[in-house]
């Protein structure tokens, strides 16, 4: 979820003001939001996190070096689990891949906290900056690395019982041109 606009100004409201704005921006069809939460802006106060307790949201999500940097906590209610890195990043108008990067990002990050969290942006797929190629190799080397690849519910333990799954190979399309 990420509340039901692009310009709530979460560390400037109060509880009610964001469970009003998180409540408006959930789809019925991925209901119940259990989840996680990406602020507008990568903005939040103490206040997002009392909105997100009260709606029983398990993450937030922001961004390490923004403005309102957050940092990882996973004895936060709820857990506070940041973007650590990312496939691509959106710069002077044109998506610029990152992906060569979050294998490096991740190890750094995996070893300070024990957990990565990876943004993708559907963007930089439609567009073609990563490929589904680039995200199978990607998902390739987070295998042989040994790390699992989960949701941030499976993470919260809000999901169905069982450990998260480890990343297999994935047959996927070719990406050419009919």
């Amino acid at each position: 979820n990420h509340g039901d606009d692009a310009s709530t100004l979460f560390d400037q409201i109060g509880v009610n003001e964001a469970m009003s704005h998180i409540r408006n921006g959930e789809i019925a069809e991925y209901s119940p939001y259990t989840s996680s939460f990406v602020p507008h802006e990568n903005r939040w106060a103490a206040s997002t996190l009392s909105a997100l307790r009260n709606l029983n949201y398990d993450v937030i999500s922001t961004a390490k070096s923004s403005a309102f940097p957050q940092q990882t906590n996973l004895a936060s209610d709820p857990k506070q689990l940041p973007t650590a890195t990312q496939t691509a990043e959106y710069t002077g108008g044109d998506w610029l891949s990152t992906i060569d990067d979050v294998i490096a990002d991740c190890s750094t990050e995996i070893a300070a906290h024990g957990v990565c969290v990876v943004m993708m942006h559907p963007h930089e797929f439609a567009l073609g900056t990563v490929t589904l190629m680039d995200l199978a190799s990607l998902i390739e080397s987070v295998r042989v690395n040994g790390w699992m690849i989960d949701t941030f519910r499976g993470f919260a333990g809000t999901s169905s019982p069982g450990p998260a799954p480890v990343a297999q190979p994935v047959a996927l399309p070719s990406q050419e041109s009919p």
